[in-house]
């Protein structure tokens, strides 16, 4: 009895460790889909340097994602964008609410920066759980990019992975 005991409590330990490990990869799995995901996005993605975005304002002229932005908004968010060699760096996510869900991944998605959609609206108290839009990987808000791969403080902008 007692090898029997000590056997069920084997396979129970081995059954609960191979259970941690399965989350353990599961969970690393997602976050590598995640970011393949997003680097699919930001390779696609318009814009990623500010003489891109003089370009693409420039071919946008009669209209574009940033149209959907009031013209102070419009003016505060663009102002606010930074850019390093891996694009988009950090942008006021303040200057986003308003928008609609929808709306804000339009905007965002010029970037390659789509996938932060919900945690940035969320931010700005807008629920979107009916939106079947979900964040990949969140940005740092409250801070803004320093360079360097640094964030510093600050209330409105978003620092962003590619900081």
């Amino acid at each position: 009895m007692k090898q029997l005991t000590l056997l069920v409590l084997s396979l129970g330990i081995t059954v609960t460790s191979f259970a941690a490990n399965a989350s353990d990869q599961s969970d690393s799995q997602a976050l590598a889909s995640a970011r393949a995901k997003m680097d699919v996005e930001l390779a696609l993605a318009p814009v990623k340097t500010a003489n891109d975005l003089t370009n693409y304002m420039a071919a946008h002229r009669d209209g574009s994602a940033f149209d959907q932005l009031s013209p102070l908004n419009k003016e505060l968010f663009l102002r606010s964008l930074t850019f390093d060699n891996h694009g988009l760096s950090s942008f006021n996510y303040a200057a986003l609410s308003g928008l609609k869900p929808a709306q804000v991944y339009q905007v965002l998605g010029i970037f390659g920066m789509q996938s932060m959609t919900t945690d940035t609206l969320q931010r700005n108290g807008v629920r979107t759980n009916a939106t079947g839009i979900t964040p990949l990987l969140e940005p740092l808000k409250g801070y803004r990019c320093a360079g360097g791969h640094t964030c510093m403080t600050d209330d409105t902008a978003a620092c962003t992975s590619n900081c």
